[in-house]
């Protein structure tokens, strides 16, 4: 990890502690991440990540979620794109980029599906939101940011996902995001797509990918987790309490 990240993540860590002890001695932040994982559904550009475990959702076998008594402060957002080889289930890796799906498994298959590259850079021309109950609470943040290509114009299967590190491809944000497991709080994706763009090759769309697999989106939320802290944390309005963020 970049030494100047640690050193922010320590100075942000250090406020917080003191800010939660103020409130409440038995509060104690502690670096962790929150992970919310949907597939790619051909043809469309709008997906909904629900971080939070009271919702009662089919978690994915990735997800890691926000209890409701928990609060979480993120420090860093990452959007990733994955791909599962079918029956392998655990194995899927976080991608920086289109045309790391291409030499994921150590074959192009997106030469091998009817996949485009170019549908998946789509994704980064869109947006992420975030919905605190019906109120937009940080809007229109670029998923551009989340572009790595750390490779040359022509990578093999080793150069393709050399150098990978998510403390690079996560954005640590200037600001503070408050999540209450206790509220109502979802981030939007949205992006340009169109009827005919397929994410996933199947039995309608063939051929499809070889070896067969499923790509996804990965929302990676880095940053500290506060044991029975949803309480202290926001407002209806999902401003953060002033106690706890002057």
């Amino acid at each position: 990890m970049n030494q100047e990240i640690t050193a922010l993540l320590r100075r942000k860590f250090e406020t917080l502690y003191k800010q939660t002890q103020n409130i409440n001695k038995s509060l104690n932040p502690q670096s962790s991440f929150l992970r919310i994982d949907k597939p790619l559904v051909n043809g469309q550009g709008v997906y909904t990540f629900d971080p939070m475990k009271q919702n009662g959702r089919d978690a994915s076998l990735y997800d890691r979620l926000l209890d409701r008594n928990d609060a979480f402060i993120v420090s860093a957002i990452g959007l990733y794109i994955t791909y599962e080889i079918a029956g392998q289930r655990g194995t899927a890796e976080l991608l920086s980029c289109p045309k790391s799906l291409g030499y994921v498994t150590g074959q192009n298959i997106i030469a091998t599906g009817k996949a485009q590259e170019s549908y998946f850079n789509a994704i980064y021309n869109g947006k992420i939101s975030l919905k605190t109950n019906d109120k937009i609470t940080f809007d229109g943040f670029p998923t551009a940011v989340f572009l790595r290509q750390n490779f040359t114009a022509s990578p093999d299967a080793d150069s393709a996902l050399a150098g990978f590190d998510v403390s690079e491809c996560n954005y640590f944000l200037p600001e503070i995001l408050a999540l209450a497991g206790n509220k109502d709080q979802s981030f939007e994706l949205s992006f340009p797509s169109f009827p005919s763009a397929v994410y996933n090759p199947g039995a309608t769309t063939e051929p499809a990918f070889t070896p067969s697999g499923t790509t996804g989106l990965s929302l990676l939320l880095q940053g500290f987790l506060i044991k029975n802290g949803a309480i202290y944390v926001a407002d209806e309005d999902g401003k953060p309490n002033e106690l706890l963020f002057p």
